[in-house]
């Protein structure tokens, strides 16, 4: 178990220890993918909770065992202090009044034979929140003017509208019933950078407004570092490293993280100085010695890329623990 997580009902959202394995078929038979291997991590009420990592590695099948679209093989999520994947059927109506989800392809969100009016107004329907068409239009309406909508875009059906447009469509949904929680999965991704920009600044400002607690994913550490409070670096169904967006750019621990942030000195309008040249290797080569044979399943998730792995990274994954105050890193060196 994790120290780090504390008391539960010190947060809106705790996960303890969650797994979630698929079994592939390849050609030479069956294959076990660790979507999310042994995750534990909380979110505080009115935070911006942001997964970042590659395409692959398990954000979207983490934050859908915390809304409960999916049932973890092992662990707990706990919402408010309640077991999210042990709900009853009337507990369960319940939490879906506080959660939703923005899903990563709007295109495909929405039901193509319906007018975006009649999309926005499904949950309103389905949880009987209004008593007439007059005060759904009006909620409506306010919701559509919140995320930047026009009244004519409620008449329209889904290939009529932008990405943008369709994007906005798909945030109205999600926050026309007032949720405490909102996963949001890779938002921006498939948006220009302008478009990116505004959607980033009308989440931002929902989040004010509605005081909303996010869990968002992206593959971008700028929009992870722009529009979050804390970041969660996530590698082959693990998390690496979590902590605060600033500490993330000055102070990467993990070598994977030391990667994605170096990365973006490519761009002219940062200025950061990434510590890269951690003295890793020579440490390591003092405390352990090197052994070539290596068993994958049991070694760190990043052994085969690490540039400073050794003995210990081979033989078994390193667990996520506090090294600074808010600051965890899964790795041997910190150990």
């Amino acid at each position: 178990m994790v120290a780090w997580l504390g008391v539960i009902f010190m947060a809106l959202i705790v996960a303890k220890e969650l797994k979630k394995y698929f079994v592939k078929r390849t050609f030479h038979g069956k294959e076990v993918v660790k979507a999310v291997d042994n995750v534990s991590f909380k979110i505080s009420k009115g935070e911006t909770f942001c997964l970042i990592g590659e395409s692959g590695s398990g954000k979207t099948t983490l934050g859908k065992l915390v809304i409960g679209l999916l049932k973890p093989d092992y662990g707990e999520v706990f919402f408010e202090n309640v077991k999210v994947n042990r709900l009853k059927s009337r507990e369960a109506i319940k939490f879906r009044l506080l959660v939703q989800y923005i899903p990563q392809h709007p295109d495909s969100a929405l039901d193509p034979r319906w007018k975006i009016y009649d999309s926005i107004a499904e949950p309103l329907r389905i949880h009987k929140l209004v008593d007439d068409k007059r005060e759904e239009k009006q909620r409506v309406l306010e919701v559509i003017k919140t995320v930047g909508l026009k009244e004519e875009h409620m008449e329209r059906y889904p290939h009529e509208l932008s990405g943008g447009e369709l994007q906005r469509a798909i945030i109205a949904r999600a926050i026309i019933l007032n949720p405490k929680f909102i996963f949001a999965d890779e938002p921006t991704s498939m948006l220009d950078i302008s478009t990116q920009a505004q959607i980033l600044r009308l989440l931002l400002n929902i989040k004010e407004n509605l005081s909303t607690t996010y869990m968002l994913t992206t593959h971008d550490i700028e929009v992870a570092t722009h529009i979050s409070d804390t970041v969660a670096v996530m590698y082959k169904g693990r998390l690496v490293e979590i902590c605060g967006k600033d500490e993330l750019l000055k102070n990467p621990l993990h070598p994977y993280t030391q990667q994605l942030v170096t990365s973006i000195k490519t761009f002219k309008h940062t200025s950061l100085k990434i510590p890269t040249n951690k003295p890793l290797t020579k440490i390591f080569s003092k405390r352990f010695k090197t052994d070539n044979t290596v068993k994958l399943n049991s070694a760190c998730p990043f052994y085969d890329k690490c540039p400073y792995k050794n003995s210990p990274c081979e033989k078994f994954s390193p667990q996520l623990i506090e090294v600074e105050y808010n600051h965890l890193v899964a790795c041997h060196f910190y150990s």
